[in-house]
């Protein structure tokens, strides 16, 4: 891998990690189920059972009630190992209230 495929491949991460955020706070379930896979397991931060396969993962998120958010999503670090394989750590502060 090439400093500059690294650096391509870390930019792209930290995207999607960003692309999460927004596209959460918009309430757009259907763009965060498709950055999944289909077999995906999703847990989230508050803990409980994993929510597996993208369906699933969609019903989860519009199953909740209406709310506005803000996810600020800041000290983003992506540790490329591979052409597959990488790891990633951010720090997230959610500002979240009833709609309306």
């Amino acid at each position: 891998m090439t400093p500059i495929d690294r650096l391509l491949a870390e930019h792209e991460i930290a995207r999607l990690i960003t692309r999460f955020g927004l596209l959460n706070d918009s309430g757009d379930w259907a763009g965060v189920a498709a950055m999944f896979t289909q077999d995906a397991k999703f847990i989230r931060p508050a803990g409980g059972d994993p929510v597996v396969g993208r369906e699933a993962i969609h019903a989860s998120f519009a199953s909740r009630p209406p709310r506005k958010s803000c996810h600020l999503i800041t000290n983003i670090v992506v540790d490329v190992t591979s052409a597959e394989e990488a790891a990633a750590r951010s720090t997230l502060v959610l500002y979240a209230a009833p709609a309306g």
